[in-house]
């Protein structure tokens, strides 16, 4: 076997990360998380770093939040979503 040796090009990868081509796809897959939650009122918030884009959902309702919170991080209706 041959070794092979890869080298990214870091200012290519962080333009790539924040890309409006990956904003796109984070904002799509939270809209879709948010839709199978099974209640609530939920937000995606979109931040562009300095290395690549986050996005984050999250609730303002507190009867959610406490919802979630009592449940615990195995229960959490979002990281259900996810999977």
């Amino acid at each position: 076997m041959s070794k092979v040796k890869i080298v990214l090009n870091k200012s290519g990868l962080r333009e790539l990360m924040c890309s409006d081509e990956i904003i796109d796809i984070m904002s799509q897959k939270a809209d879709e998380t948010i839709r199978k939650c099974p209640k609530g009122y939920y937000e995606k918030s979109i931040y562009i770093g300095k290395n690549r884009a986050n996005v984050s959902i999250f609730t303002d309702d507190e009867e959610t939040y406490w919802r979630n919170v009592r449940k615990g991080p195995n229960e959490n209706e979002v990281i259900k979503a996810l999977r």
